[in-house]
């Protein structure tokens, strides 16, 4: 069967299915920019799979009558990060958490470690998110703003996790350190792009 033929087959119109189905695959956005990070994708390699979805949501938003040829899944773009500061240290920080959550014992990684890789995702993804507008509006501006400012708020977050995990396995205080330090950077890093974004951008209507 057909992908489009198998929209019609329910009860619900086949606009919600296909609406429903768009967001489905929009929700892949995090989770493979978690990925290409921790794997370090080539741009080719994301490119593929980035074509692929817009493909299919295009797709589906023709079918639902809602237009279609825009872009929709954004890839990183390794280069830019390194050159920019906020964005190759949460970078680095959120490969450290990988490599640190997965090789604690199953009891751990499960439940610690599964949560603050939950959280590392977000705080990578949002600034990602964050850092793709540039403002030329205020609702733009505001946008930007909130995506960072999450960013952050997931970072405050990994503290209490990274915290129980290192008094539970009694890790060494270099490698805690480690991570405290790059957490305490990008802290910084960040609350100094929002004050360079209030100065920038604040006027904006």
């Amino acid at each position: 069967m057909q992908l489009e033929d198998a929209y019609y087959s329910c009860g619900k119109s086949t606009k919600e299915q296909c609406v429903h189905i768009i967001r489905e695959l929009l929700g892949l956005q995090k989770p493979l920019i978690a990925l290409w990070n921790v794997e370090g994708y080539q741009e080719r390699r994301m490119e593929k799979w980035a074509s692929l979805i817009d493909r299919e949501i295009n797709l589906l938003a023709d079918v639902a009558e809602l237009g279609k040829g825009t872009r929709h899944m954004m890839i990183l773009d390794h280069a830019a990060i390194n050159r920019m500061d906020c964005m190759k240290t949460m970078s680095k920080l959120h490969r450290t958490i990988y490599s640190k959550s997965i090789s604690l014992p199953t009891y751990c990684r499960e439940t610690k470690g599964s949560f603050l890789m939950r959280i590392a995702d977000e705080a990578l993804y949002r600034l990602f998110v964050g850092n793709s507008i540039i403002p030329k509006t205020k609702l733009q501006y505001e946008a930007r703003e909130k995506n960072i400012s999450r960013a952050m708020n997931c970072l405050k977050s990994m503290e209490q996790p990274i915290f129980s995990i290192f008094n539970i396995l009694n890790y060494s205080n270099e490698t805690m350190e480690e991570i405290a330090e790059m957490i305490t950077e990008e802290e910084k890093l960040i609350v100094g792009l929002m004050k360079s974004d209030e100065k920038r951008f604040s006027g904006l209507k």
